[in-house]
């Protein structure tokens, strides 16, 4: 989540503005490694990462927010917010040991795009190791065949903007704590990804 608000922000509730302070020139960002799945059973034991670098998720945070965290979520303190290979390969190894734990009979195959972290001879072991298949979908064709660029980021982003904009409001300040974002998109994860039906 990149916070572009800043200035001026007016309720509906209230007459008169409400002043926000001024942004820090601190940014900072969070990634969200979405997994779904067409099969409304496997949808809810999926692991869905979220990471942050060490400059905006510290240590307190971790612990603030462990006793809130539901078993298929991962927040992960690391170097940087970006994904990077070993922590896919962790991904792929979580995957595989919760769909061997819940006794899912099903071959997972995983859509994936060409990014180069997915492409490391590593990260291909790795899937073979835990039996998942890797699809990767054509450069371009992104926005045809893959369904969580086409459908769920679209409704995950849109519910994070609308409870962001929200706390904006109640807080009175442009800057969200990094506490009350993840937990923003643990409540998305709950509300949206682990309702619906992707068939």
């Amino acid at each position: 989540i990149r916070d572009s608000q800043k200035g001026v922000v007016t309720p509906q509730t209230e007459t008169g503005p409400v002043l926000v302070p001024k942004k820090s020139s601190k940014r900072g960002s969070l990634t969200h490694v979405v997994l779904i799945c067409d099969d409304t059973a496997v949808q809810p034991l999926l692991p869905q990462f979220i990471i942050g670098n060490e400059h905006i998720l510290r240590v307190a945070d971790m612990q603030t927010l462990e006793p809130e965290t539901a078993a298929n979520i991962y927040i992960v303190r690391a170097k940087s917010s970006w994904i990077t290979a070993e922590l896919f390969m962790l991904l792929l190894q979580t995957l595989g040991k919760t769909l061997r734990q819940n006794e899912v009979a099903k071959k997972p195959i995983l859509l994936l795009d060409g990014c180069p972290v997915h492409l490391t001879p590593a990260v291909w072991k790795t899937a073979k190791r835990y039996g998942i298949f890797l699809c990767f979908v054509p450069a371009t064709l992104t926005w045809i065949v893959q369904p969580l660029d086409v459908s769920v980021i679209r409704k995950l982003k849109a519910h994070l903007r609308a409870h962001y904009r929200r706390l904006q409001i109640e807080k009175r300040q442009a800057q969200i704590p990094v506490v009350d974002v993840i937990r923003l998109l643990m409540s998305s994860v709950r509300r949206i990804m682990q309702v619906t039906a992707w068939a």
